[in-house]
């Protein structure tokens, strides 16, 4: 037999050392406060190892179990334990701020603790050694209280060593020490009480319902269905769905904000480093430019030079090819081919004069004498003619020497005369022709430039710009509208396989819940008929067998079938021939058949009961694999399929932005296209008015210049004029005197040809009367006069014919090299100004270059000064205050902008980020509006900073990504759906526990009717029935409901479908009634002992109470003690009995403080009712009244030094097993 057979007490508490023999029925004596309650709770805590469930109360000063009864290191509560085998003992001691334990081997001896002065060894070490030296077994120290109860109720899994430490044998051992507890801690007499005392002693946990909980999950239920479908209303969704986009489009605008920033700073410090380069080169150029005017200057003044000297020449030579023509009117005018004709036969005339004259000579050879005489006055005459004709030529020819001389002098004085004039006229004209060449080259050039104009493209840069631009938005739009199927094709694939991977494995899960259920619902219904066995056991035959025929196991059991066995409404008795079985007897020794009794049926239950905890927990387990797998699956694509959503929303917010840019860029090549229509209309009428200015200048210019001629010309005329007016006077005043001469000769030739016509008439006369031929010799003179005038005409043409011949000489026959020699000076001076036009194009075009080069960089430097104008004006506004602050660390981004541009941009994306702003506050605002503070979402219900409106739109993106709306609607719908099913699981964990109770119940008055030692109670009997209590009646409604809908309500939809909405409604409607009943109720937690009513009937001396609910109704005081002491006993025998199946010789103590207030023979029936049942009692009280009842009675007392000094006053051998 094993039980706990003493507690030693060395510095334990007040107590300094005690030994206490717990052999039997045990009677504390003593008055209050001198330590009973200290030694109860030290027993107790032997059984239960545990010190909040002592009765210690709680306080600031109160100590703790370890510190009260373990003060010191040599405190020591040593418990010794019998058994077959010897006596054990456990050690309980501190270490380390707890209680542990060490199990050794031997019975208690206080030398192996105590010194033999008395005094208490101060360390362990001490003690061990002497254990050792004993050859003693002590176990390794035991820090777990679990471990403790195991070893000592013999749960020996994975404890093999500490088998032979065990005080029973049991696996399921906890409601004996319960049990053992609640009777010490419950004091109170009244049914609830003992229903507590019942439950506690049946699990770890008491069974409650905690309303408060389910008021707490059901508050704003119906508030948080509502925010559940209204976030579901089309019109929330657009508005949810627009802040998304908004935030998209402000993500967007911000990162174009650091771009634009970036690209502020590469153009700042490009300004910085370039635009004192272009100053130095700007001045360069300028240099540059002046050195090629003054080549081009240089230039210019050679060609005109070279100009003047070939102008000349070729005024020279077309003086030349004048005089000619002069020369040639003038000799045609004398008919000089017919002078020349006449000159050249000079000789031909001059042989037929000498013909003649010899002819006339042979007609007058015979008149010679004749013919001398007047031959001689003849020549005389002649002589004197040809005298005076020379004298008169001579004159002749001083006249004409003096019209050479005077003409020669006068052309001298007129040819400076001349050179004056046009000295005098040369820088006018040189003037007007440079002026008019100049307006000339203003027409041309305007003319050009009005070609230029016709062909030049105005605004092409911007049109070529914003078609490039057009192009490249429209490509840009493209792409993007390529990368948006692209992405959502990418979702929608990452959509199917996330769909497919989840319904794969909840398939999967599915299969494996379903198998496990098949296999749950098989062992379910197995244990269905095991209880419904249990239930029937009373009023089925096997109940009546094991009533009225002892050992039926081995007879009738081993051939009935099991299920007849448990079969009601049998009507079996008794028969004499108790041997056979309708007339025929067989050897039932040959059937090897064990009839399960309901301890097998329990046992098996609480295998099955494991079996159905181990299948729950693996279907529990399946369902937390899925919702982990689920959860790797979606964070494995969600993270994709946001991003790619992301990027499908900015791609989408880029294509609205790229359709309106191309229908700005539309607008404005539209613009710029008309722009350059009506400017070059405008321009080409300028150039056009200006060609109509310039020509009329030109003209002007060349009426200018032509007057200037025309003046020169008409200078000269007149001089010209003047000087052939004096020529012509000189000619006609020497012609006069030559004509003076001219008539003097002709009259002396007249009056000599008179003469000499005398003489010839005279010497013919003379002849004739000397008979010549005088008509032959009239005839031969005649032609002797003609030709010698024809001599003296020629001698007098003489001159002429020789100027005619030199000015053919000198003019008339170089005239052709005169029009060469003009040709190739003209020539000379077309390559000449070809050669400048050229120079001049070149330098021209240098000049040009570096005009264009000065003013490309003279645009640089304005532009540079309005992109820092610009700057300077903005810095410190809001556009550039992003800027300012990240100017330091950003990076500068390469780009062709200007600042203005770039600052216009960041102007324009500010003024967008604002109204984005003002977007994303308005749709937020909107979307918030729809749910009220404290939503079931937590959405705010109000923001105020625009920061706080971006994020709460990135946590609204997060949450429409996550599809937490369906996590929140699948959340609430097993919300309440575990709710209802909580409420019907707990109820019925709450009902099933009160069939349990039943059988408790059922085992105490079975256990009654066997052993029954109280003369006083003839008998009692315990039932329950069902609660009065509203709330439970409701809470069985929900699970009635529950039942009824468990599989459909688990996976109902509280926000669609058709088919769920009356179980929706009536669920809804349960659930509103709970809350009203939660807050009606007075007790807010539903105990087990609320789930039914306690009913007791005893017969006491005859007296049957009836079915009462109160203890109070059964008798008086004492029977009232009596009755639930008796209850205690039997509950504790019936967990006693149960727990250890197969190790039944062992005791156990149960403390009870109210025997005391017994009847003397009731405490006598009392002991022996508990002690029948191998329950030792053990009780306090002020007296003892009686002795002789109890195995040791000892007497508590406290000395000076508020020591408890514990004396055993009677040890009562007759009572000693």
């Amino acid at each position: 037999m094993r039980y706990l057979n003493k507690i030693v007490f060395i510095n334990s508490a007040t107590i300094p050392y005690s030994e206490i023999q717990l052999d039997g029925n045990i009677h504390f004596i003593g008055t209050q406060g001198v330590g009973k309650s200290t030694i109860l709770r030290a027993i107790l805590y032997f059984y239960n190892a545990d010190s909040r469930k002592l009765g210690i109360p709680n306080g600031p000063t109160v100590k703790s179990f370890a510190d009260w009864y373990l003060s010191y290191a040599n405190s020591y509560i040593i418990y010794e334990v019998a058994r077959e085998t010897g006596a054990y003992c456990v050690v309980a001691f501190k270490s380390q701020n707890r209680v542990c334990y060490r199990f050794i081997d031997t019975p208690y001896y206080a030398e192996y603790f105590i010194k033999e002065t008395g005094e208490v060894y101060n360390n362990w070490d001490t003690i061990r050694e002497k254990l050792d030296a004993n050859r003693i077994n002590v176990s390794s120290m035991v820090n777990s209280y679990d471990q403790y109860r195991d070893i000592l109720y013999g749960n020996f899994i994975g404890k093999n060593e500490f088998k032979k430490y065990a005080l029973l044998e049991a696996k399921q051992y906890k409601n004996i020490y319960r049990t053992i507890q609640n009777v010490f801690l419950n004091t109170k007499l009244d049914a609830n009480e003992i229903k507590q005392t019942i439950i506690s002693s049946m699990e770890d946990e008491h069974i409650t319902i905690d309303l408060d909980q389910y008021n707490h999950h059901l508050k704003g239920f119906e508030t948080e269905l509502n925010d559940i479908k209204r976030f579901r209303f089309p019109s929330v969704q657009k508005q949810a769905e627009n802040s998304i986009q908004t935030l998209s489009a402000i993500r967007h605008l911000k990162r174009e904000q650091s771009s634009l920033a970036g690209f502020l700073k590469y153009r700042l410090e490009i300004i910085e480093s370039e635009k004192p380069v272009l100053h130095l080169q700007k001045e360069d150029k300028k240099k540059l430019l002046n050195a090629e005017k003054q080549k081009l200057n240089y230039e210019k003044e050679l060609f005109e030079k070279r100009k003047v000297k070939i102008n000349e020449s070729v005024s020279q030579l077309n003086g030349k090819l004048k005089d000619a023509a002069n020369q040639k009117k003038f000799y045609e005018s004398i008919n000089i081919s017919e002078l020349i004709k006449r000159v050249s036969a000079n000789e031909e005339k001059k042989l037929e004069f000498e013909s003649l004259k010899n002819e006339r000579t042979l007609l007058t050879n015979k008149f010679s004498d004749i013919n001398n005489k007047y031959e001689a006055l003849i020549k005389e005459q002649e002589n004197q003619l040809n005298a005076f004709v020379n004298q008169k030529d001579i004159q002749k020819v001083e006249i004409e020497k003096e019209v050479v001389k005077f003409i020669s002098d006068l052309n001298s004085e007129y040819e400076k005369l001349f050179n004056a004039l046009e000295s005098e006229h040369e820088t006018e004209i040189k003037d007007k022709e440079t002026e008019l060449d100049r307006k000339k080259e203003d027409v041309h050039n305007l003319e050009k430039q009005k070609v230029t104009i016709k062909h030049t493209k105005f605004y092409e840069k911007e049109i070529e710009q914003a078609i490039q631009s057009i192009n490249e938005a429209k490509l840009a739009y493209k792409e993007e509208s390529n990368n948006i199927i692209s992405y959502k094709q990418q979702v929608e694939t990452l959509q199917t396989k996330w769909n497919y991977e989840k319904s794969e494995i909840e398939k999967n899960s599915e299969r494996k819940k379903e198998k496990l259920q098949e296999e749950l619902d098989t062992i379910r219904l197995h244990k269905d008929e095991i209880e419904d066995r249990i239930n029937k056991s009373k009023d089925s035959l096997y109940g009546w067998l094991n009533q009225n025929k002892p050992g039926w196991e081995n007879t009738i059991g081993k051939i009935i079938d099991e299920k007849l066995l448990f079969q009601d409404g049998l009507s079996p008795k008794l028969h004499n021939d108790s041997s056979s079985i309708y007339g025929i007897e067989i050897n039932l020794n040959e059937i090897d058949l064990k009839i399960k009794n309901i301890d097998d049926f329990r046992f098996e239950l609480n295998k099955l009961n494991d079996s159905i905890e181990h299948y729950q927990k693996d279907i529990q387990y399946i369902t937390v694999v899925l919702e982990k797998d689920l959860d790797n699956i979606q964070r494995r694509n969600l993270p994709k399929i946001k991003g790619l959503k992301e990027k499908a929303r900015q791609a989408e917010y880029l294509c609205e932005q790229l359709t309106k840019q191309i229908e700005k860029f539309e607008l404005d090549k539209n613009s710029f296209t008309n722009k350059a229509l009506n400017e070059k209309l405008d321009e080409i009428e300028k150039i056009q008015v200006e060609i109509d200015k310039a020509i009329v200048i030109k003209q002007e210019a060349y009426k200018d210049y032509e007057t200037c001629k025309t003046k020169l010309r008409k200078n000269k005329e007149i001089k010209q004029k003047e000087k052939t007016r004096r020529i012509n006077e000189l000619k006609a005043e020497n012609n006069a005197k030559i004509q003076e001469l001219q008539q003097q000769i002709i009259e002396r030739q007249t009056l000599i040809a008179e003469k000499i016509v005398i003489l010839k008439t005279e010497r013919n006369n003379e002849l004739d009367n000397k008979g010549a031929d005088t008509g032959l010799l009239s005839e031969i003179e005649k032609q002797i006069i003609t030709v010698e005038n024809e001599l003296a005409f020629i001698e007098k043409k003489r001159n002429t014919v020789s100027d005619y011949y030199k000015d053919k000489r000198e003019l008339f026959d170089k005239e052709k090299e005169f029009k060469n020699e003009i040709k190739v000076l003209e020539e000379k001076l077309t390559h000449s100004q070809n050669e400048f036009s050229t120079l001049n194009k070149t330098f021209s075009k240098k000049v040009t270059d570096i005009q264009e080069s000065i003013t490309e960089i003279e645009a640089k430097i304005i532009c540079f000064q309005n992109d820092e104008e610009k700057y300077a004006k903005q810095t410190g506004s809001s556009a550039l205050e992003f800027f300012e602050s990240t100017k330091s660390t950003i990076q500068p981004i390469s780009n062709s902008k200007t600042a203005v541009d770039i600052i216009d941009d960041i102007i324009d994306n500010n003024s967008k980020v604002t109204n984005k702003h003002q977007e994303l506050r308005e749709s937020i605002d909107k979307f918030l509006s729809h749910f009220s503070e404290g939503n079931i979402f937590n959405f705010p219900s109000k923001l105020i900073e625009i920061e706080e409106f971006i994020n709460w739109a990135e946590e609204l993106s997060d949450f429409i990504e996550e599809g937490k709306i369906n996590q929140f609607e699948k959340r609430t719908n097993e919300r309440f759906a575990y709710i209802i099913s909580s409420v019907g699981k707990e109820t019925t964990m709450l009902i099933s526990k009160t069939g349990e109770i039943k059988k408790i119940i059922n085992k105490i008055n079975a256990d009654f009717r066997q052993k029954n030692f109280v003369t006083a109670i003839n008998n009692i009997e315990l039932d329950i029935t069902d609660s009065k209590n509203t709330a439970v009646m409701l809470l069985k409604k929900i699970k009635e409901f529950n039942d009824d809908n468990s599989l459909s309500l688990g996976a109902a939809n509280l926000f669609s479908g058709v088919d769920q909405d009356k179980n929706n409604e009536k669920a809804v409607e349960l659930l509103k009634q709970l809350v009203r009943e939660i807050n009606q109720a007075k007790d807010s937690v539903i105990q087990l002992t609320d789930s039914f009513e306690l009913s007791f009937r005893v017969e006491e001396n005859g007296n049957d109470t009836g079915w009462v609910e109160k203890l109070s109704n059964v008798g008086s005081e004492g029977t009232d003690v009596l009755v639930k002491a008796m209850i205690n006993i039997m509950l504790l025998n019936v967990f006693k009995e149960g727990a250890s199946r197969k190790f039944k010789d062992f005791k156990l103590h149960c403390m009870m403080d109210e025997i005391g207030k017994l009847h003397p023979n009731n405490v006598k029936g009392i002991l022996n009712f508990a002690n029948d049942r191998n329950i030792l009692l053990i009780n306090g009280s002020p007296t003892e009244s009686t002795p002789l009842n109890y195995r040791h009675i000892y007497k508590i007392s406290k000395d000076d030094s508020k020591q408890s000094k514990i004396k055993r006053i009677i040890s009562n051998p007759v009572l000693v097993e």
